[in-house]
C-alpha cells in the first residue's frame, strides 16, 4: 500500500488535480503512472483484490401487450389507452354508425385478433356500429402463445329527438305574448304602423337539429326578414327537426292594424 501514497508539496495544493491520473509533473515520482498499469489492475496482480466479474446482458423480454389503440371517433377511450388497463369504454353519437380501430402491438412480430379478424400491427380495422352496445374483445399473442386480451366496449347513442328553440328574439317595439320559452309553441305580438318589416333570430336548443323558417333551411341564430302587410295578419312559422327525423312547429302571429 505504501507505493500508492504520495506526498505533494503544501506550497503547490491549488496546482493539484485528482483524478484518473495525475497530470501535472513536479516533485513526486510517476514511476508507476508511466507503466500504464493502474493501481487496481496492480491489486488483482498481487492477489489483493478479487477481479470485478463481467455478468452477460439478460435478453429482453418485451410484454405481450399492446403499446397503442387509437379510433377515429369525435369521442374519445375512457380511461385513457394505457398497455397496462386492459377495460375500455367508448361512447359514440347516433351519427357515428362505422368504427376505425388500429391496434399496435409492442413488437411487429406479435399477432392481434379484432373481433377474431386478424389484423397487422398498426394498420387499421373498420366496422359498423349498430345501436347500443358492441363489444369489441382484443387479443395480442405471441408464436409461443403468450397472450394479452383487451376490452373494448362500444355504445352508440340513440339519435336526439329534442325539437326545442333555445332561443327566439324579434326587432319590434312590441313583445311576444305570451313571453318566450322553449316549451311555448305559439306567440303573438303586434307591430305598429312603422313597422314594416320583421325579423326573427331563432336558435336551436341542440345543434343536431335542423331548422326550417317559412319553409326554407336556416342555420341556428340566423336572422330571418319578412315584409309586414297592413291591415292584415302576418305569420312566420319555425319548424324545428330532430335528429331522429321527429318535428315541431314554432308559430309567431303578427298583428299590423290599419
Amino acid at each position: 500500500w505504501q507505493n500508492y501514497f504520495v506526498t505533494l508539496p503544501e506550497s503547490r495544493r491549488n496546482d493539484y488535480i485528482l483524478g484518473a491520473d495525475i497530470k501535472k509533473a513536479g516533485d513526486f515520482d510517476r514511476t508507476k503512472e508511466r507503466t500504464g498499469i493502474t493501481p487496481n489492475d496492480d491489486l488483482v496482480a498481487r492477489k489483493v483484490v478479487v477481479p470485478t466479474k463481467t455478468y452477460a446482458k439478460a435478453p429482453v423480454v418485451v410484454a405481450t401487450q399492446l403499446k397503442s389503440l387509437t379510433e377515429n371517433s369525435t369521442s374519445a377511450l375512457v380511461p385513457g389507452f394505457s398497455s397496462f388497463i386492459t377495460s375500455y369504454r367508448l361512447t359514440v353519437p347516433y351519427r357515428e354508425d362505422k368504427i376505425t380501430l388500429t391496434p399496435t402491438a409492442n413488437s411487429a412480430d406479435m399477432n392481434i385478433t379484432v373481433r377474431e379478424n386478424e389484423v397487422p400491427s398498426g394498420k387499421p380495422i373498420s366496422f359498423d356500429l349498430p345501436l347500443g352496445d358492441t363489444n369489441v374483445p382484443i387479443v395480442v399473442k405471441t408464436n409461443d402463445n403468450d397472450f394479452e386480451k383487451y376490452y373494448l366496449v362500444i355504445t352508440r347513442n340513440k339519435p336526439s329527438e329534442n325539437t326545442y328553440l333555445n332561443s327566439l328574439t324579434e326587432n319590434l317595439s312590441g313583445s311576444l305574448t305570451p313571453k318566450f320559452t322553449p316549451y311555448t309553441r305559439d306567440y303573438v305580438i303586434t307591430a305598429t304602423g312603422k313597422e314594416e318589416v320583421i325579423t326573427v333570430v331563432p336558435k336551436l336548443q341542440d345543434s343536431l337539429a335542423r331548422m326550417f323558417v317559412d319553409g326554407k333551411e336556416y342555420a341556428s341564430g340566423v336572422s330571418f326578414k319578412k315584409g309586414l302587410e297592413q291591415g292584415n295578419t302576418n305569420v312566420v312559422q319555425i319548424v324545428v327537426m330532430s335528429e331522429s327525423g321527429v318535428s315541431e312547429r314554432y308559430t309567431i302571429t303578427i298583428k299590423k292594424p290599419n
